[in-house]
């Protein structure tokens, strides 16, 4: 390759790491950022966005469940009284209101007469459920599985999902994620589900899972909750990634688990999206203390003797940010992936190496 072919190669790679168009017959045009202060952009660390990363940490989906979530730019909120307000009619909606401000599940059914079967044991077992009567507010919902196909099909998803609930705060772990895994069986073969319950058990059961300590489980069962595309999900996410890289024991753990393990290499870098309800908290360093994020991923890494480690270029990236030149170079070494091949570049581009940065471009 001719010296002036490298050169045009290497301005290429350089403008794709940077997100910079380049128009070879009437260029260059660089944003003005870049020609500004063009050494810093070139040499800065990449920001992730966020989302993309966490709702792509499991494969996407090959089929489609209702997101349903509170949306403060939405005015028109789906919540169970819109639901029911377009369902049934006036005089239904009365006799509901009625049944709700009953403090107890059988004096609410006693005023439910009238109303379809399905209907009137739901929102009974719903009181129950509210004044904490658990045995009443079970039996209501299991009422609802016994009636006839035609009958059930209105309620039978949303009693699935409450009876996982009752069985997750008795500490029934086991039922709480048969009844969760039928809330989703039943949207997937097209029961009604206006309130997203289906994808709202994956949560309920990660949380059931969290509390047992089995990590791995709860980061799978968030992550194909982020994929379907809830929100809810991805702040779930960046909230367990910080729980566990403050906690040596729950490090200790998720480390040793390959999802868990890029998720958290994911929440050290930058977020260059939407900011999150819920700030990530993985790239706090300790306090009182020289220990960063970073250092104690890699401490974990090297407890388990980690050495070929999947994301590893994730968390090169982040240890580049953070100033680290030599720890992301040993990093960026664990895996072979673009995002290694970035790193390397960029700092051969730090030492002068113009050639070396040509050649991790060009993956060699």
């Amino acid at each position: 390759m001719s010296p002036s072919s490298q050169w045009l190669l290497l301005r290429l790679a350089l403008a794709a790491a940077l997100g910079v168009a380049v128009v070879l017959a009437c260029g260059p045009f660089f944003g003005i950022e870049a020609l500004q202060a063009r050494k810093e952009v070139l040499l800065a660390a990449p920001s992730l966005i966020f989302e993309k990363e966490l709702a792509a940490l499991v494969p996407a989906p090959k089929d489609k469940l209702p997101v349903v979530e509170f949306d403060y730019s939405n005015a028109e909120q789906v919540t169970r009284e819109s639901v029911e307000a377009k369902e049934l009619s006036a005089d239904a909606l009365a006799r509901i209101s009625s049944m709700r401000a009953a403090d107890d599940g059988d004096a609410a059914y006693d005023l439910g007469e009238m109303l379809p079967p399905a209907l009137r044991q739901y929102t009974a077992g719903a009181v129950s459920f509210l004044h904490g009567q658990s045995a009443q507010a079970q039996a209501h919902f299991q009422a609802i599985l016994a009636l006839p196909d035609a009958e059930r099909k209105s309620r039978e998803l949303w009693a699935h999902f409450m009876l996982g609930r009752l069985a997750a705060a008795q500490g029934d772990e086991a039922a709480a994620v048969s009844e969760f895994q039928a809330t989703r069986a039943l949207a997937r073969r097209g029961a009604p589900d206006p309130l997203g319950l289906a994808l709202a058990s994956f949560g309920e059961e990660a949380r059931g899972v969290w509390r047992r300590g089995v990590i791995a489980e709860a980061v799978d069962l968030y992550a194909q909750q982020a994929a379907y595309g809830s929100r809810i999900a991805l702040n779930s996410l960046v909230t367990v990634a910080g729980l566990i890289v403050k906690d040596k024991d729950l490090l200790d753990k998720g480390i040793e688990d390959p999802l868990t393990r890029r998720l958290i290499f994911v929440c050290v870098n930058k977020n260059s999206g939407a900011p999150f309800f819920l700030e990530p908290q993985a790239n706090d360093d300790a306090p009182n203390s020289g220990e960063t994020t970073v250092d104690r991923i890699v401490a974990a890494m090297e407890r388990h003797h980690l050495s070929r480690v999947s994301g590893a270029g994730l968390l090169a990236s982040a240890a580049y940010d953070q100033g680290r030149f030599d720890l992301a170079g040993s990093l960026s070494a664990l895996e072979d992936v673009p995002i290694s091949a970035w790193v390397k570049a960029k700092l051969a581009l730090r030492s002068g190496d113009q050639k070396g940065a040509l050649m991790a471009y060009e993956g060699r």
